[in-house]
């Protein structure tokens, strides 16, 4: 799918002034596909670093019940709701972490770039359609019905 019909006669923005823009070096490869293919490569492992932040907490998490072992009973228990604290905020972690790895598989599946690459297919054959469509009804058909009629003119002559 070409965002336009046209070529790019000058480009007057840089491609570095917008993240998203679609300036590649080739004008013909300016598709939703394509962009998407290129896009698709900057999320990154974000599943990988939801899970490292949660190894970090569950890591602090452990320090924090070793420190309050070694209290005395009486202060044991403010720290001891800090850790229920805890358990609560690496639940929701965990839920984070798993909604973004769902995330990420869903964006990085090919079910995507095999759809557009579809379209793409289905719209360059729709073109070719209506180019077809315009030379055959609006160019030769006038043309043809022309030529007839001079024809028929000059026989009834």
């Amino acid at each position: 799918m070409r965002i336009s019909g046209s070529r790019v006669a000058f480009q007057t923005v840089s491609k570095f002034a917008d993240n998203y823009s679609d300036y590649p070096n080739e004008h013909r490869q300016s598709t939703l596909y394509n962009w998407w293919k290129e896009e698709a490569r900057k999320f990154g492992p974000i599943g990988e670093m939801a899970l490292e932040a949660k190894g970090k907490i569950d890591k602090y998490q452990n320090e924090l019940t070793q420190f309050i072992e070694d209290l005395p009973a009486i202060e044991q228990q403010n720290y001891r709701n800090v850790l229920k604290d805890c358990a609560g905020l690496m639940h929701d972690i965990g839920n984070l972490t798993s909604a973004v790895n769902r995330s990420s598989q869903i964006l990085e599946s090919e079910r995507i770039p095999e759809s557009l690459k579809r379209f793409d297919g289905w719209f360059e054959l729709f073109l070719k359609s209506q180019n077809i469509r315009w030379i055959v009804l609006d160019f030769l058909l006038p043309i043809v019905l022309g030529i007839f009629a001079l024809i028929l003119l000059l026989c009834k002559h």
